[in-house]
């Protein structure tokens, strides 16, 4: 017998914010494009366990800036620290957030675009 969820319990499953493809993209000539591009969200991360918001207290990247994977890309500031957060992944990062701005956590500040790669 497996080791399963107690009877009449539902299994819970960690909902993770996964990488939305976005394909046919319409290209700078108005036509579609049949390549694909992954995008990632950049959101604010929750860096401890009463954090509720953070500020984007500096952009380290420019916008439309290729950067790789651990890269940093911005600074946020909580009321008991700042930290330096890093690209998830590889991309061509497109800045939403405003520094200066206070978000909540979870809140996306940018996206990073993989090319179609």
């Amino acid at each position: 017998m497996s080791a399963g969820p107690a009877p009449g319990r539902e299994a819970t499953k960690e909902v993770r914010s996964e990488p939305r493809p976005r394909l046919g993209s319409v290209g700078p000539d108005g036509e579609a494009t049949a390549k694909g591009v992954t995008t990632i969200q950049i959101r604010i991360p929750k860096l401890g366990m009463e954090m509720t918001e953070g500020t984007l207290a500096q952009w380290l990247v420019d916008d439309g800036a290729a950067v790789a994977q651990d890269e940093p890309l911005y600074l946020l500031e909580t009321d008991k620290v700042e930290s330096e957060i890093t690209a998830p992944s590889a991309g061509v990062l497109r800045r939403v957030g405003a520094e200066g701005q206070t978000y909540p956590v979870g809140e996306v500040i940018g996206e990073l675009d993989d090319g179609g790669t």
